[in-house]
């Protein structure tokens, strides 16, 4: 290529939308929900054919005739078989994505379901944001996110030196597993203890509120525990936990079907029941809480006076004791009303 040179052009959105790779012939390109749909070139063109992420096949099309060429592509989506006039063709990749040029297959996609450029041989990672070398195993140009965000340190470095685990269409975020693991463990984890939470507030609500009976009542006898019906703010109290276990688990299940097959419609629908649980969760959640603040403020208020009326009280002869730890134990019940 000595001697030659090519240029680029961008759309109003960052986007590579035209190239020419050795100075004649300019490659226009076209996107659909941020994904290269196809490019033509004078009397060619080149479409691919995608089902959500996973790429199916690439049509190439020409005054001579059209060709399809099936593609087999590995989890994270890197062309490891292509099929054209019924003859596989398999491609190995080395571990930071470089692979020996294809001459039946020019501009094929390549390592984790990217294209390569037809002059350089780089990936242009988000849709001609950043080029990265495979060859040398780093980008060409600095993350304009290092190195204090999430660029990491080294703006030169790919996938933070972990290319089989992680990867980076966009040039800027890392995808990882790493991270899928820890997100199945913390959901998880969030589960067991909204099992936890949820379990005295469903026996609430199946046996009901247990009434500690007064200190006069129960002084040398055993009392056998009295239950009350749950009121509706105690009912509430007790659906929120249940309901937050609920979209947890939903959500849980939603990540997991995402990372086991990344073109599954369960998971869209999944993420919605999540959030249709979460909102009205945290609606009824909040007003439990201003509920019980404003319980609380009045308890407070009616024991700052209640003090000289009781202490005067104490003092009067033949004063029931049990009339005044009733009144201690409303202001207990209003100061320990659930969330």
């Amino acid at each position: 290529m000595q001697g030659r040179s090519g240029s680029y052009r961008y759309d109003a959105l960052d986007r590579l939308a035209a190239q020419t790779p050795y100075g004649d012939g300019v490659i226009q390109r076209s996107y659909c929900a941020d994904r290269l749909a196809s490019e033509s070139e004078g009397g060619r063109h080149r479409r691919f054919l995608r089902s959500e992420l996973l790429l199916l096949a690439q049509l190439d099309g020409s005054a001579q005739g059209d060709r399809c060429v099936l593609l087999a592509p590995d989890r994270p989506n890197s062309v490891v078989t292509a099929v054209a006039d019924g003859r596989p063709t398999s491609f190995a990749y080395a571990p930071y994505g470089y692979r020996q040029d294809s001459v039946p297959f020019p501009a094929l996609p390549g390592f984790n379901g990217e294209h390569p450029d037809l002059f350089t041989g780089h990936y242009l990672l988000g849709n001609g944001y950043r080029a990265y070398n495979p060859l040398l195993m780093r980008f060409n140009s600095p993350d304009s996110r290092s190195p204090f965000g999430k660029g990491g340190l080294n703006a030169y470095a790919y996938c933070a030196g972990d290319p089989v685990n992680r990867t980076d269409p966009s040039g800027h975020d890392l995808e990882s597993d790493i991270a899928s693991g820890l997100y199945i463990f913390a959901g998880v984890m969030t589960a067991v203890i909204g099992l936890a939470g949820a379990r005295p507030a469903v026996s609430a609500l199946w046996k009901g509120v247990k009434v500690p009976a007064a200190p006069a009542a129960t002084a040398g006898r055993a009392v056998a525990a009295h239950y009350r019906p749950a009121n509706l703010a105690e009912k509430v109290s007790a659906v929120v936990p249940v309901a937050a276990l609920a979209a947890g688990t939903t959500w849980l299940a939603g990540f997991v079907t995402r990372v086991a097959d990344q073109e599954s419609q369960a998971t869209r629908i999944l993420s919605w029941i999540a959030v249709g649980i979460s909102w009205p969760t945290m609606l009824a959640r909040g007003g439990l809480y201003v509920r019980s603040r404003s319980l609380q403020h009045a308890a407070r208020s009616a024991a700052s006076r209640a003090p000289r009326s009781s202490v005067a009280a104490l003092d009067e002869p033949g004063t029931p004791v049990a009339s005044l730890s009733r009144r201690g134990s409303v202001i207990r019940d209003v100061e320990d009303t659930p969330l």
